[in-house]
């Protein structure tokens, strides 16, 4: 089967890379978790079977990643999906959390467009961040599998709703309309994340799924396309 991964970091596997301290700073004294090794990641788990075209960008945006996808040939797409605020405009007023939902939804339509094209069939992962379920489904094919919240599943609680732990800078951008109030209440909620992969072992690096959570991916959408 041809298989197209599209998304950000998390649907790119990467080695873990060798950590130099600055000058003066004892190593000893510097704890930095590192990312489990490429060959644990999802996509390396499916390549063993299957035709793997890996477009995941660390960094990527939704948008960016459904147009990375566009020009390759697949039966089956999976998307690690990503905040929808990476893709945000410049030179508008906006709330953090409606703009979210906007940008959401113009990734969806796009996404849209991709499976049509492809004639594709879909495996959607909300990941970095968690997928508008009801919207999705408004404007896009049933997926094969659609987990909205990877993220939430891999530590087992119910997350806040967040699509800015990488864009904290909306809220410093003048044109942002939410309240003091309101920007301190989603700030709290990206950091309780951020403390949780932190405390876990399922994040080895902070940030990103290890293998554990990886296997378990890995065994749940082969159960689907073998």
């Amino acid at each position: 089967m041809r298989i197209t991964i599209l998304g950000d970091s998390w649907g790119h596997p990467f080695e873990p890379t060798q950590y130099s301290p600055p000058p003066g700073i004892d190593p000893s004294m510097i704890t930095i978790r590192q990312p489990d090794p490429s060959h644990t990641h999802l996509s390396n788990l499916l390549s063993a079977g299957h035709n793997i075209n890996n477009t995941a960008r660390p960094g990527s945006s939704n948008l960016r990643a459904i147009n990375r996808a566009l020009t390759h040939e697949a039966d089956l797409l999976i998307w690690f999906h990503t905040e929808a605020l990476r893709d945000k405009p410049q030179g508008k007023q906006f709330r953090v959390e409606a703009l979210a939902q906007e940008l959401a939804g113009e990734a969806y339509h796009q996404f849209h467009e991709l499976e049509t094209q492809l004639g594709a069939r879909t495996i959607v992962i909300g990941g970095q961040a968690p997928v508008y379920t009801e919207q999705f489904l408004e404007i896009c094919n049933t997926p094969l599998l659609l987990i909205p919240n990877w993220h939430s599943d891999i530590l087992g609680v119910s997350l806040p709703w967040v699509h800015w732990l990488n864009t904290l800078d909306v809220f410093e951008d003048p044109l942002c309309l939410d309240s003091a109030e309101d920007k301190l209440r989603m700030l709290e909620q990206a950091n309780q994340i951020l403390d949780l992969d932190s405390a876990s072992d399922l994040f080895p690096d902070n940030a990103h799924p290890g293998a554990v959570a990886h296997a378990a991916l890995f065994e749940r959408i082969s159960n689907l396309i073998c």
